[in-house]
């Protein structure tokens, strides 16, 4: 879903921002749609499931803005001028548009890190820089 959001929404670059909960996000790269949809997949498992990481890919030009947010409890904010391609691809995904909408925020919530193992990186600051290195080409830390 945040692939094709992405790729549909977005102009032909973008920044990826990201961060943890707590903080505020910060710039991490910048490039075309395609490569840092590609920099991120290796670490697919740990952004949709990690409770603490939030991260978005956005462009902003002079007449129009997008944003596609992942929220540390794995819900999408889309930001756009252009609400029908939105609909469009929520409609492909067989997601309908509710008259009443229910919040997060009504619900109790508890946080905890994903274990190490399987591809997930534990210190946030080393995921970001790996996947910025994967957006640059340069290698990857150890």
């Amino acid at each position: 879903m945040f692939r094709d959001l992405c790729a549909g929404l977005l102009t032909d670059r973008a920044a990826l921002i990201a961060g943890d909960e707590d903080i505020e996000l910060h710039k991490i790269a910048q490039a075309d749609v395609p490569a840092l949809l590609r920099a991120l997949a290796p670490h697919h498992y740990q952004l949709a499931h990690d409770g603490f990481l939030q991260f978005a890919l956005v462009s902003d030009h002079t007449d129009q803005i997008a944003e596609v947010l992942v929220t540390p409890t794995k819900h999408f904010k889309v930001w756009l001028n252009a609400i029908g391609r939105f609909r469009a691809i929520m409609e492909h995904h067989e997601i309908r548009e509710r008259a009443k909408m229910e919040f997060i925020d009504e619900y109790p919530r508890v946080t905890t890190r994903l274990p190490e193992g399987n591809g997930v990186v534990a210190d946030p600051e080393i995921l970001w820089r790996d996947i910025a290195d994967l957006v640059t080409g340069a290698p990857l830390m150890q």
